[in-house]
């Protein structure tokens, strides 16, 4: 879920902004929390206390408080929120970059806009947050998103890798090398001598052995059950959300 401040000493404004993010979510299978502020210096005054959000739409030109001081507030404590402006005028524009402002929209504001800035930040977020792995081939070198590794098989000198597009491929390196940089990431756990999986692939448990959403069924090794299964049990809690 993301978190939404709008921030508008017009109420109406503020009511369509916040329709456009609902239609958003809901086009997008999204959750948005949103909250409306039309009084500018209220909204400062809670957020040098305690308030924070994911996103800031604000509007340049308010009384008492306007956007661009909201916006250092912001900046004081929080980096990472992404803002957009809205104003009547681009003469704010340079200004607005100051903050690392995300976008400048014009009033009246055009969803198609907005929701174009939206689809812009959104991808910039999921390209931040897919975690990669760099795999050093003997003249070449591979970078393969983590989350699509389904599993990973210790063979003799090599490590094959298997992925959820039911590529797999192998290289020259040690199993406990390989696994020392999978088990970094939550997903990943050891359940044989010979074998680390990502639990977002299991399909299911069957006695001794792991069933995978690709059909592959890993043994589960006595040695590794108990710390196993806890992992399990702790990653499916985090999932619950």
């Amino acid at each position: 879920m993301f978190s939404f401040c709008i921030c508008d000493d017009d109420e109406n404004i503020t009511l369509e902004i916040r329709e456009a993010l609902e239609i958003y979510a809901r086009d997008h299978g999204m959750t948005f929390s949103i909250n409306i502020w039309n009084d500018s210096s209220n909204l400062d005054e809670s957020m040098q206390s305690s308030a924070s959000y994911d996103f800031y739409v604000l509007d340049i030109i308010m009384p008492l408080t306007g956007g661009l001081e909201l916006a250092g507030t912001i900046r004081k404590h929080d980096l990472k929120a992404h803002i957009i402006f809205l104003t009547s005028s681009g003469e704010f524009a340079l200004d607005s970059y100051e903050f690392h402002a995300d976008a400048y929209l014009i009033k009246p504001i055009d969803p198609d806009k907005l929701y174009a800035e939206l689809d812009r930040i959104f991808m910039d977020i999921s390209l931040k947050d897919t975690e990669v792995l760099t795999l050093s081939f003997k003249n070449s070198t591979r970078t393969i998103p983590v989350d699509s590794i389904v599993s990973m098989e210790a063979r003799r000198n090599k490590v094959l890798f298997t992925l959820n597009n039911e590529d797999s491929f192998e290289i020259y390196a040690t199993f406990s090398e390989m696994e020392s940089q999978l088990i970094q990431h939550a997903a990943f756990a050891r359940v044989h001598r010979s074998y680390v999986i990502n639990m977002n692939y299991i399909k299911e448990i069957i006695s001794d052995d792991i069933v995978l959403a690709d059909r592959q069924r890993i043994p589960l090794s006595n040695t590794y059950a108990r710390e196993f299964k806890e992992s399990y049990l702790a990653y499916l809690g985090s999932l619950q959300f």
